[in-house]
């Protein structure tokens, strides 16, 4: 009985971190096609001394031909479907530190995590994982000094809790902007407020067709 109690107060504590986590989104990215706001670059808190900017490494990309078209759209859409890993990317997310003193964030944590916003005209996001395991997660601390800037790689459309809660996907050749928000945790005390989330302006991404087979 004694450790179920634990157990629910430390859901709720998490829960609580969470909630004021998500409440300083200012929930401007939304899915199933609801009206959004374009993202641009910010910090909330304002006084927050740490800045965002999404880079593309590489900035085209192929579909493959079974993975574009209204079909393929169909079955993202399909919640009785497994839904095929997100796209592979090549991007960066560069968190500068802008202040005089060295801040301390929480990456890899169940009390933050990095979101993607994909817009154009094939841009899907859905939800990709939906079960994970029950443990906490505290993640790492990672220490950036004044005027340094330290280095997210981004390799995959998945996003959201523990990385993979949601996926987004081009289906449809095209041109394409990409924004991240990550919404994170300081530990230091010395903070009035430790939870922040860093917003960027969007990239630029083209998506081309599948080249034709050999011979085609």
């Amino acid at each position: 009985m004694t450790l179920r109690i634990a157990s629910l107060v430390g859901l709720l504590c998490i829960c609580g971190v969470l909630g004021g986590v998500l409440a300083l989104a200012d929930d401007d990215t939304k899915k199933d096609g609801a009206k959004k706001t374009p993202l641009k670059a910010k910090t909330v808190p304002a006084d927050f001394p740490l800045t965002a900017k999404l880079v593309a490494k590489k900035s085209e990309y192929e579909l493959t031909q079974s993975e574009m078209g209204g079909d393929f759209r169909k079955s993202l859409e399909d919640k009785n479907l497994q839904k095929p890993a997100p796209p592979a990317v090549d991007l960066a997310l560069e968190i500068t530190n802008t202040g005089t003193m060295p801040i301390t964030i929480k990456l890899d944590s169940d009390l933050g995590h990095l979101c993607l916003d994909l817009e154009g005209k094939g841009a899907l996001t859905l939800p990709y994982q939906t079960m994970f395991t029950r443990e906490f997660r505290n993640g790492k601390d990672e220490t950036i000094e004044p005027g340094k800037t330290f280095t997210l790689e981004i390799k995959s459309l998945a996003h959201g809790f523990r990385g993979t809660g949601d996926g987004s996907y081009w289906t449809e050749p095209g041109e394409y902007k990409l924004a991240a928000k990550l919404k994170t945790v300081s530990p230091q005390s010395s903070h009035s407020r430790k939870m922040a989330v860093l917003t960027t302006d969007p990239v630029s991404l083209k998506v081309v067709p599948p080249k034709p087979a050999s011979g085609e």
